[in-house]
């Protein structure tokens, strides 16, 4: 924990996420992620920088929700609108991400999007089985070819 009181302390004094990583020859994204999960405790790190260790380590190892979590039910839920509005003309993939996002900004990226919607897709067998040979005419009593 004297780490992570190191970490929060220069931090505060440099305001800097950047100058942080490169004093303490840390990762941007560890330096990010515990002042993000300091934030969420309290927005004043001095006040964490005072209390006992036991006490940060259960703020700093306890994650405050598991974002990956809900960005997979917010796009659960929404699946079958969206394999829906792509059977319509001209709604593309785009077209259904800049609606999400709009929506739910920390959401996917275009290209995660895509990825889960392909794999529900498969996963689904959402394929179009033709009931006919293309070309032949369908009375709905037989499939002979017009002659």
């Amino acid at each position: 924990m004297d780490q992570i009181k190191t970490l929060l302390s220069n931090c505060l004094s440099n305001g800097s996420i950047k100058t942080t990583a490169r004093q303490l020859k840390l990762s941007k994204n560890t330096v990010r992620e515990y002042v993000r999960r300091a934030e969420a405790h309290s927005m004043d790190l001095r006040k964490l920088l005072e209390v006992d260790e036991e006490t940060l380590s259960r703020i700093i190892q306890t994650p405050q929700g598991d974002e990956s979590g809900s960005r997979a039910s917010v796009f659960e839920q929404q699946v079958d609108y969206w394999l829906g509005e792509l059977r319509r003309v001209g709604v593309t993939r785009e077209l259904l991400w800049e609606e999400y996002r709009s929506a739910h900004p920390g959401g996917y990226g275009y290209s995660q999007f895509c990825e889960h919607l392909r794999r529900q897709i498969s996963h689904r067998d959402l394929t179009l089985a033709l009931a006919h040979e293309p070309g032949e005419v369908h009375d709905g009593l037989s499939t002979q070819s017009p002659g």
